[in-house]
């Protein structure tokens, strides 16, 4: 499959980190477990606990993408070009580990969030959406308590769970 720049990936368990992978499915309850946005299509920037990254998409292997120039209503190229600059700036930034505790307190209904300025893949994915601008973006309320299966729901990838 051949991606395009802006386009949301999103990776399952197993494909990343065995420790990060297994703690963030098992506090989810979800096999979706990173996510990142492509850059052209064989390059991807993604927070990993190194930071934030350019990378290869490589052969993992992507259960979802999101084509962000067909499904953000309204599509703007201005705005989308203005969110990729965005994104490259960022490359070289350290890793959210406080968007990791604010989830947990989110989780719990706990409205002490933890301020930060760094991202997770999640959060950084997020934001981006909310940089291109449009719906579903516009839902957030705060990119930092957000993972990777909850935006997969937000794009409509991943259906809603029955409680």
């Amino acid at each position: 499959m051949s991606y395009q720049a802006g386009d949301i990936l999103f990776f399952a368990k197993g494909t990343g980190n065995p420790i990060g992978d297994t703690i963030v499915a098992d506090f989810t309850a979800s096999d979706i477990v990173h996510c990142a946005i492509a850059v052209s299509p064989l390059l991807k920037v993604e927070a990993v606990f190194a930071g934030v990254v350019i990378s290869p998409i490589g052969n993992a292997p992507i259960v979802w993408s999101y084509p962000t120039d067909t499904k953000v209503d309204p599509y703007n190229e201005a705005s989308m070009a203005r969110a990729l600059l965005w994104l490259h700036g960022t490359v070289g930034e350290g890793y959210g580990f406080t968007d990791l505790v604010n989830a947990l307190l989110a989780h719990y209904e706990t409205t002490a969030f933890i301020a930060t300025d760094t991202y997770d893949c999640s959060s950084l994915c997020a934001e981006f959406l909310q940089k291109v601008g449009g719906s579903p973006a516009s839902t957030i309320t705060d990119v930092h308590v957000v993972t990777p299966i909850s935006l997969a729901r937000l794009l409509g990838m991943v259906e809603e769970k029955a409680v």
